[in-house]
């Protein structure tokens, strides 16, 4: 399926359970098979920038031009359907891998809870946010009225502030005050979704703060305040985003390891397909991104070359047993 913050036209999360044109395959901007000018294919991935060549626009296909001065945040990946829910294969295998929601953290007239954030990138219809609120945090809503579309809607003076989590010194993060004029960030309208788990959207008006990349092979999203954007507002610093539950993962891998270094501080990297740590002078623990799959989520012991050695079981079963979700 094609992750929700990745689509150009999007779904709800709990929609893709019943929607059978929701994988990879069905994004046009994924899945180019020739150029006008031919040669090589672009990568499978789109920038959103506000400034190419002083017009706003989606740049199809990717390169690392676009990647140094952006926050680039690692994505967990996701099992997609059955291969059997396919249409037409993908050209690119590894567009057999999903990718889930980048987690952030959500709060609402000041409570706080951790969730997941949807990049909306369907310009023209998604103009109002969508947020579920973290438990305890009080919400004023109103009801349609006769000039009104809105059902179930934040009243204005509601305050929404988003981050995405760091162990690094990277950093995203944004706010609003439904109502706000003066803050091109704030959506019209907002509304409050029923749902236990803090979600939000963020409507195209994100795209007046932001540029954004999606980058569908490796599993990345990228976030840039525009030079415009106030500070106060919004915020992003240059580096590299991974996610508090690869880290537990890997602390608590590392110390089943026979051969492990527990007081080596070893960094956690990507290079395509696996999120890894080392924990010894040769080998590494890699996370697979998966090519295929039967393959995503499988958890390996990695060579020096990162060559898989063995695969040591799946994501699933050691984020249970290590009490990482």
């Amino acid at each position: 399926m094609v992750p929700c913050h990745q689509r150009v036209f999007w779904l709800l999360p709990q929609e893709l359970v019943s929607n059978p044109q929701g994988t990879p395959d069905k994004n046009p901007f994924l899945n180019i098979v020739w150029t006008a000018k031919g040669g090589a294919l672009p990568s499978a991935g789109f920038l959103v920038t506000s400034n190419y060549h002083g017009i706003p626009g989606i740049l199809l296909g990717l390169s690392g031009l676009y990647k140094g001065d952006f926050t680039q945040i690692k994505l967990q990946p996701l099992l997609s359907p059955g291969y059997s829910q396919w249409q037409i294969p993908p050209a690119n295998p590894s567009l057999l891998t999903d990718w889930q929601n980048a987690t952030a953290v959500i709060s609402v007239n000041g409570v706080s809870g951790t969730g997941s954030i949807l990049i909306d990138t369907d310009f023209a219809g998604i103009g109002v946010g969508y947020v579920t609120v973290p438990i305890g945090a009080e919400v004023k809503t109103h009801s349609p009225s006769e000039s009104e579309e809105c059902t179930n809607c934040a009243d204005n003076g509601t305050e929404v502030a988003i981050s995405i989590p760091s162990q690094t010194s990277a950093t995203v993060s944004f706010n609003y005050t439904i109502g706000d004029s003066s803050n091109s960030l704030a959506p019209p309208e907002v509304v409050i979704m029923p749902e236990n788990i803090p979600f939000a959207t963020v409507s195209f008006h994100f795209y007046s703060s932001f540029d954004y990349f999606f980058d569908a092979e490796r599993g990345f999203i990228g976030l840039k305040t525009l030079n415009t954007t106030p500070e106060e507002y919004a915020q992003s610093t240059p580096g590299l985003i991974l996610g508090n539950v690869f880290q537990c993962m890997f602390k608590s891998l590392a110390a089943a390891m026979p051969a492990s270094n527990l007081e080596q501080e070893w960094p956690t990297q990507y290079s395509y397909p696996y999120t890894y740590r080392r924990y010894s002078d040769t080998e590494s623990i890699g996370i697979s991104s998966g090519t295929t799959p039967s393959d995503v989520n499988t958890i390996y012991i990695l060579g020096p070359d990162l060559r898989p050695l063995k695969s040591i079981g799946f994501l699933s079963g050691w984020l249970s047993s290590a009490g990482c979700q």
